[in-house]
């Protein structure tokens, strides 16, 4: 089975036969018919067989499918994050002449348009909008995860102190009263995508809070075992059981009061955590509002 790459085998578990480790490794190995192949060997310590007798299991897996597979997955991964980058700068030239030409029109046509004209050019207006906020997200969506993103330890405090300070128009204009932990712990995180996973979740909740008594956004920051616990909570609307799962998905969204977002806020918060290693979900029912849950590791 493992052609020359026994004698590459043997010697590892020589090596490690009687030394008291846990062992794992990939070994790059070549068939009998010279077709590469690669092997997960594992190493386990196991109870002394008697005085002086020690014992070690030895575990090999053909692990080249799953390796192939992988790399199959990581090349077309590229290839996708290569063709958003393409397509959302190919489209802001002409985006950029849309809502250029439609300002102009309302400036020196505007007087002469009814109230039809002005309607259609109030929803030219809205869609150029609307796709100017698509290409943003699927560029900033696309850049989650590449080199040069530092973690370091961040002040939550001072990232969601500035956020409410720009979110401060819209939380008037709602009568929303948004709550921030007094002194949160120190987060390792890149601190740009700290901003952005917080500015999502408040943003989501601002934007889906609907009509209710007292509406309010609370964030919740907290060290726990192993890791730091975010919680965002709001009094809104709520989202049905059917949805928890599908709103994390780019392009997904509900829409509601006949609006529509872009679908891509929740699926940056969801790459941005994926990718410190953490894990986010939400627990919500109609009409009893949203908790957006967040584990990232201390």
């Amino acid at each position: 089975l493992f052609g020359g790459g026994a004698r590459e085998i043997e010697r590892v578990i020589r090596s490690l036969a009687g030394s008291g480790d846990t062992f794992t490794a990939e070994l790059a190995l070549r068939r009998p018919d010279g077709e590469e192949m690669t092997v997960e060997a594992k190493a386990r310590n196991l109870s002394p067989g008697g005085a002086g007798c020690h014992a070690t299991l030895f575990v090999l897996r053909d692990v080249t499918e799953r390796r192939r597979s992988s790399a199959q997955l990581e090349r077309r991964n590229d290839e996708l994050e290569h063709c958003v980058n393409a397509l959302a700068h190919d489209l802001r030239s002409p985006l950029v002449a849309l809502l250029g030409f439609s300002r102009l029109l309302r400036q020196d046509y505007g007087e002469r348009l009814d109230d039809t004209g002005l309607h259609f050019l109030d929803r030219i207006e809205q869609a150029g909008r609307t796709m100017e906020s698509l290409i943003h997200d699927l560029l900033e969506l696309s850049r989650i995860g590449q080199a040069g993103e530092r973690r370091t330890p961040v002040d939550p405090r001072a990232v969601l102190v500035q956020l409410k300070a720009e979110l401060k128009p819209r939380l008037e204009e709602s009568g929303i009263d948004l709550r921030l932990p007094d002194e949160p712990p120190v987060v390792l995180c890149d601190q740009t995508r700290l901003y952005q996973l917080f500015s999502n979740l408040i943003g989501n909740a601002i934007e889906h809070m609907g009509p209710c008594p007292e509406p309010r956004i609370e964030v919740m920051m907290e060290d726990r075992e192993g890791f730091h616990y975010i919680g965002v909570r709001d009094r809104g609307r709520g989202i049905a059981s059917e949805h928890h799962e599908r709103i994390f998905d780019a392009f997904q969204s509900i829409a509601t009061d006949g609006r529509r977002g872009t679908g891509i806020g929740l699926a940056i918060v969801k790459k941005i955590v994926e990718t410190h290693g953490g894990r986010v979900w939400v627990e919500s029912e109609p009409g009893a509002g949203c908790t957006f849950h967040v584990n990232l590791p201390r």
